[in-house]
Formats: structure tokens, sequence, C-alpha cells
């Protein structure tokens, strides 16, 4: 899923709104392991 299919998915989140929302999860991911479940088609 690209920036853009989000963005265009949620009309009122702004491109702002979204970059700190990923600047946040990043800093609340980091030093952490992430373990993806499941298989992707």
């Amino acid at each position: 899923m690209t920036k853009e299919n989000i963005l265009r998915g949620y009309p009122t989140l702004t491109q702002e709104g979204f970059d700190a929302a990923i600047d946040f999860a990043a800093r609340q991911f980091q030093g952490e392991e992430l373990r993806v479940l499941g298989s992707r088609q």
C-alpha cells in the first residue's frame, strides 16, 4: 500500500498528519524486533 493510496482512502488525513504518524510509529518501534505473520500472495 502506498502513501498515496492511504491518503486517498482517508480524505481528512493530511500529508503532514501522515508524516507525523509514520515518524511517531518509527520512534515507538525503534529497537524493537518485528515479526510479520502470515503469507503475502
